[in-house]
């Protein structure tokens, strides 16, 4: 898989202090990555994107505090990212894997990748993750997917908003490749301003799309790619970015 343009986060089989740790570091490393537009999260092992938390660290005594902490923290971080995120799922995604690839602004899975909360099974809740589920599926599908601890398949997964698109194994890399192409396009300062701005939808009557629009069209670098534009046909991606 190419991925010009865009910085590979892997992410861990199971969620303990040290891979959330090392999920974070990555994180902030691929967004502070000045060489390219977008993220791609993928699994780190084959047939895994991400199993959730790590129960044997738990039942060895380990303190769950800081790595709750840091993980919430680290969805947060992908969901706020200046950049595109995009996640390539394959395999099992259960309890946190599944917010993982919810906080992602695209999500792609393989056939044979599939979804499950199962934390009520074991007497906990996907609280950590539900802000970023909730933005994807309904509240009652939500309610139902962590109450039967259903684990559906990526077709299922699409119909309840979880994934965006499924692909054969064989043809996520080029899909992904496809994806970055396009991102690469857009302006980044643009793409960082969109993404703040729909963190939370705006009321109807607010004066927030106004300002924005306004703020963007009075920038003469923007004003100067449009000019361009318009005159020679000369498309923004072919512009050099300041």
């Amino acid at each position: 898989m190419e991925l010009n343009g865009a910085t590979l986060v892997r992410v861990p089989a199971v969620l303990n202090r040290a891979s959330v740790g090392a999920l974070r570091d990555a994180v902030a490393t691929a967004s502070a990555d000045a060489a390219s537009s977008a993220i791609v999260l993928r699994g780190s092992d084959v047939g895994t994107f991400c199993r959730g938390v790590d129960f044997a660290a738990l039942a060895a005594g380990e303190d769950p505090a800081e790595a709750v902490e840091m993980f919430a923290a680290c969805l947060q971080s992908l969901r706020r990212c200046s950049k595109p995120v995009v996640c390539l799922v394959e395999g099992n995604a259960d309890g946190g894997g599944v917010g993982i690839a919810a906080a992602a602004d695209f999500v792609i899975a393989t056939f044979d990748a599939s979804f499950a909360l199962p934390e009520l099974l074991f007497g906990l809740t996907p609280a950590v993750v539900l802000p970023f589920l909730a933005e994807r599926v309904s509240l009652q599908k939500l309610r139902w997917l962590a109450l039967s601890s259903d684990r559906i398949g990526a077709l299922a997964a699409v119909e309840l908003g979880l994934v965006d698109r499924v692909e054969p194994a064989d043809r996520c890399g080029p899909a992904i490749e496809s994806c970055i192409k396009r991102l690469t396009r857009v302006s980044p300062d643009a793409a960082a301003a969109w993404k703040r701005l729909t963190l939370t939808a705006p009321a109807i009557g607010s004066s927030d799309g106004v300002a924005a629009t306004l703020h963007t069209l009075r920038r003469a670098d923007i004003v100067e790619r449009l000019r361009r534009f318009v005159e020679d046909g000369e498309p923004p991606w072919a512009m050099e970015r300041s």
